[in-house]
């Protein structure tokens, strides 16, 4: 192919998948019409058609959502979302759906929680990955982090959510970074229990951590190649290069003929 055929190709790519993703998001809020329906509720306005194509093209981290969209209560969400093939979270009365994590991004996640699966054994602490619900329930929020540890008694019988998070570590990507270090994380801060977010980067060796300190304070450490890495809050060290044992940094190309 000559490089001219295939960003023609990438093109047709695009607009198919964007036809695509359009018509699985209308699916999706049918489904939340009719379920409102079925309860009695006002049913949510999809007389805005909301630009996918746009936030595709800018791979943010949410769907794009029409501003007039009703707002829906959090036992809704949690019924409808527990019928769902794919992962949302929940803010401020707004469904979030999750994007697809890259091969990279899924090895830091298990390579992390391998490390810390022994250490937290031994104290009786938990680990849970992305699939795992963190619950906000001062603030009726519903997040899917990267990885959650907890500490609390509750949360170590806890079958259904994580509500006391010790620390919460999130995989940055280009289509999350922005959102994992602003909005997210002052959602993160509100939860009393959490002493340490860490932020651990996909395309390069670098680990970044946020320790609470007094009042409103948080304290910040950076960590780089050939360094070891020490989460206070639950008294563990190791090398940075274990989270990055097997992964691959390069990016997949199409090379010209």
């Amino acid at each position: 192919m000559y490089q001219d055929e295939i960003v023609e190709e990438i093109h047709k790519i695009r607009e198919e998948y964007s036809r695509s993703f359009n018509h699985n998001l209308k699916a999706i809020f049918t489904d939340l019409q009719k379920h409102q329906a079925e309860s009695g509720r006002e049913v949510v306005n999809l007389s805005r058609k909301p630009s996918i194509t746009k936030h595709w093209k800018r791979k943010k981290l949410m769907i794009a959502q029409p501003q007039d969209y009703q707002k829906i209560p959090p036992e809704e969400y949690l019924e409808w979302e527990a019928k769902q093939e794919f992962r949302h979270e929940y803010v401020d009365g707004k469904i979030i759906a999750m994007t697809e994590r890259s091969l990279p991004h899924n090895d830091i996640a298990i390579n992390f929680c391998i490390a810390l699966k022994p250490h937290l054994r031994q104290r009786s602490f938990r680990v849970n990955m992305s699939d795992a619900k963190v619950q906000d329930a001062k603030n009726s929020r519903y997040f899917y982090p990267d990885l959650v540890i907890s500490c609390n008694p509750d949360d170590l019988k806890s079958r259904k959510f994580i509500e006391h998070p010790t620390v919460i570590i999130e995989v940055l990507s280009p289509s999350t970074e922005k959102y994992d270090r602003g909005n997210k994380f002052k959602y993160y801060r509100q939860f009393p229990s959490l002493q340490e977010y860490i932020l651990v980067d996909s395309e390069s060796i670098s680990v970044e951590i946020f320790q609470r300190g007094e009042g409103k304070m948080w304290h910040y450490c950076g960590y780089t190649e050939g360094e070891s890495i020490t989460l206070e809050s639950i008294e563990f060290t190791f090398a940075i290069e274990v989270l990055y044992e097997g992964v691959n940094f390069e990016t997949d190309t199409v090379e010209p003929e």
